[in-house]
């Protein structure tokens, strides 16, 4: 009885989780860039009720016995972004982008584009890394020229380019 109350209540988690990620879809309907999430779930923990045998090729005698095992419900096992392409949608902007497939548009405040733009250029292929840089990955591709007629985000931030290897 404890076993299958453990399983239920596995499985009650584990759709819980893919109801808030339903709900977070909804809620991010209509946010810029955002990219719709799924649920991916695995089976949870097993017991073995009858270990597995193999059988033996002497005449008369049993063949093989399959292992017999008893499961504990059902786990999320991961929540990944859905990076498939959308339609794209004229905005009437001309400097609007859309990223076809997967990738991201880096941005960040001036000071920092110098230093690691100079980090990158100085530094061995590699050597740079975003998530200590002060930049940011955006899927937003809003963009207008500021006053001094460099490309910045819709928040102020400068938007980078690099040329491909």
């Amino acid at each position: 009885m404890v076993k299958s109350m453990n399983a239920a209540i596995a499985g009650l988690k584990a759709h819980q989780t893919r109801l808030d990620v339903i709900g977070n879809n909804i809620a991010n309907v209509n946010t810029w860039g955002y990219k719709t999430r799924t649920t991916n779930f695995k089976d949870s923990v097993y017991t073995n009720l009858i270990n597995g045998q193999s059988g033996t090729a002497q005449l008369g005698n049993l063949g093989g016995i399959n292992v017999s095992q008893l499961g504990y419900g059902a786990v999320v096992s991961s929540v990944s972004a859905n990076f498939g392409t959308s339609n794209g949608q004229y905005t009437g902007n001309d400097l609007d982008c859309m990223i076809d497939g997967t990738g991201f548009f880096i941005t960040g405040p001036y000071r920092e584009a110098v230093a690691n733009a100079q980090a990158v250029e100085n530094g061995a292929p590699g050597s740079f890394n975003i998530a200590n840089s002060g930049m940011l990955l955006s899927r937003v591709g809003i963009f207008t020229p500021d006053a001094n007629g460099y490309l910045v985000d819709d928040n102020g931030n400068y938007v980078f380019g690099y040329v491909c290897p």
